[in-house]
């Protein structure tokens, strides 16, 4: 089980820190910080009573994550998914690309990035970090909801500027500014060949 998931989507649906969140759960917070190291494996039953005393519950069910391809609330969560899995500089953008082209064609303008559950803090490494917070953060902006906050821009964004698009000509349209804040350079006119 992943333990740091757990603690993540409580620390975000309840929106406190991790101190307040062991004092809700009855537990000393250096528990609550070796479990989410992985130094500490509380088990199943420890974490279910955990959500429990907060109204969650914990559920075993089948990991058959959906295709992106099928337009479903999965296709965010399984794109950071993926992001998380990029380690080096070398990648393929067209990938990167083709994941966020399924991404934003598939999710319904109002409900689908209600339902984020993999959180940008999930990703190790910066950079895509960052640009999954963005893609989030374009989603509820293009949804006309307010941007949560673990997808926000003050523990998101980038120290430096950065653009993922490898050998960036210098014809290109205007930087996306939801992207921007972040300091993502993504040009508009990516997002519009999608």
């Amino acid at each position: 089980m992943d333990t740091k998931l757990v603690i993540d989507t409580l620390l975000a649906q309840e929106e406190m820190t991790r101190y307040r969140l062991a004092k809700r759960l009855g537990v000393h917070e250096s528990l609550l910080s070796r479990s989410y190291n992985g130094e500490s494996d509380p088990g199943f039953n420890e974490v279910s009573r955990w959500l429990s005393e907060l109204g969650y519950s914990l559920t075993i069910a089948a990991d058959v994550p959906a295709p992106l391809e099928d337009g479903s609330v999965s296709n965010i969560n399984r794109f950071g998914r993926e992001l998380g899995k990029i380690e080096q500089e070398s990648y393929d953008y067209l990938q990167v690309h083709r994941m966020l082209k399924q991404v934003l064609e598939g999710v319904s303008s109002s409900e689908s990035p209600l339902q984020v559950y993999y959180y940008p803090e999930s990703i190790q490494n910066e950079k895509w970090r960052s640009f999954y917070a963005a893609t989030i953060a374009y989603l509820y902006k293009k949804a006309g909801k307010r941007i949560p906050r673990f997808a926000g821009v003050s523990s998101n964004r980038l120290n430096t500027a950065w653009c993922p698009i490898q050998n960036l000509g210098k014809a290109h349209t205007e930087f996306n500014e939801t992207y921007l804040n972040y300091n993502i350079l993504l040009p508009n006119g990516e997002l519009a060949w999608i």
